[in-house]
C-alpha cells in the first residue's frame, strides 16, 4: 500500500498527502493484508475523491482492532 501511494503521488498534477495509521496493540509484524484488498478503496478516494479537487488533497488510512477485527478506514478530504 505505501508504494502504491509513492506511484499515484507522483502520478497527478495536484499533489495530496496520505498517512498510514496503526493501532499501537496491533502486532505489525503478523498481519498480512493481500495488497488488492485495499487498494481498490483507497484508489477510488484518490479518483473520485481527489482528483476533482483543486487544492492539495489527505488521505488517511487507519488500521484498528475491534473484536478480534481488523477494521480499515479510508478517509480523505476530497470532494
Amino acid at each position: 500500500l505505501e508504494l502504491y501511494m509513492q506511484m499515484e503521488q507522483l502520478r497527478f498534477e495536484i499533489p495530496f498527502e496520505y498517512e498510514i495509521l496503526a493501532d499501537n496493540d496491533l502486532p505489525k509484524e503478523s498481519i498480512l493484508i493481500p495488497s488488492l484488498l485495499l487498494q481498490p478503496f483507497v484508489e477510488n478516494s484518490i479518483l473520485h475523491g481527489l482528483m476533482p479537487k483543486e487544492t492539495k488533497g489527505k488521505i488517511c488510512i487507519q488500521l484498528n482492532a475491534a473484536d478480534h477485527l481488523l477494521q480499515c478506514i479510508v478517509e480523505d478530504n476530497g470532494i
